[in-house]
């Protein structure tokens, strides 16, 4: 647990606090290994193997985790701000109340993993899997999840202002009192979608598609956009509609 480099075998190792700033790891094998608190701001990871690594409270700002394996990690509290973690495989991972502001997920894998309270303040989550993860409470304020895949998430009381789910996958999703304003679900899937309470002025809906969803006692002004969006009980809003489904 001594040697550090691209493809060092550090399986289970005990790296509490380690200071890793810049190390090379590439394609290394940190797989049950106990980095908590360790310091791995700008190193490189892209490949390494980090299968059910404890990282909470870990610095990983501006590290590079291309096409990592992170499955059952957990990185609660971590800094993980401006990383590259394109392609990731975080399913099933914990990022309780992670810092990710600005973080490239860019078609990462978050199927089931909790990210409740996590802050995804302009982070790239384009293409990216959610599927059934847990986003309570998350703050994804001007993320981009274009194309991304949530479908059976739940984004109870998230803060989605100015984020962009264009085409995204959001059927069976809990958006229950959550800040949807001005964001955009242009032909975005929310069928069967709770949206109760939720804030929505100046957010667009236009062709998305929202039959059987839930939208009892939610907020929407003139400037929420519904053209041609497929309504709550099947029929389609006429073009122009605006602050309600004509």
């Amino acid at each position: 647990c001594t040697t550090f480099g691209p493809n060092a075998d550090l399986h289970a190792c005990n790296l509490r606090g380690a200071n890793l700033v810049g190390a090379d790891l590439t394609g290394a094998n940190l797989m049950d290994a106990y980095l908590r608190e360790a310091d791995l701001t700008g190193a490189k990871l892209s490949g390494a193997n980090l299968f059910m690594a404890d990282l909470t409270g870990a610095k990983l700002n501006n590290v590079k985790l291309v096409g990592a394996r992170m499955n059952n990690v957990k990185l609660i509290h971590a800094d993980v701000v401006d990383a590259n973690l394109t392609k990731v495989n975080l399913s099933d991972a914990n990022l309780s109340d992670a810092n990710l502001t600005g973080a490239n997920l860019t078609g990462a894998n978050l199927s089931r993993a909790n990210v409740t309270h996590a802050n995804l303040t302009d982070a790239d989550l384009y293409g990216a899997v959610l599927s059934s993860a847990n986003l309570t409470g998350a703050d994804l304020r001007r993320a981009d999840a274009g194309f991304a895949n949530l479908n059976g998430a739940n984004l109870f009381t998230a803060n989605l202002t100015d984020a962009n789910f264009t085409e995204a996958k959001l059927s069976r999703v809990v958006l229950a009192h959550a800040n949807l304003e001005r964001a955009e679900f242009a032909r975005a899937d929310l069928k069967n979608t709770s949206l109760t309470g939720a804030y929505a002025p100046g957010t667009g809906f236009a062709e998305a598609t929202l039959t059987g969803a839930n939208i009892d006692g939610w907020t929407i002004n003139f400037f929420t956009v519904l053209r041609g969006t497929r309504w709550v009980d099947g029929r389609v809003c006429q073009f122009p509609s605006q602050g309600a489904c004509d």
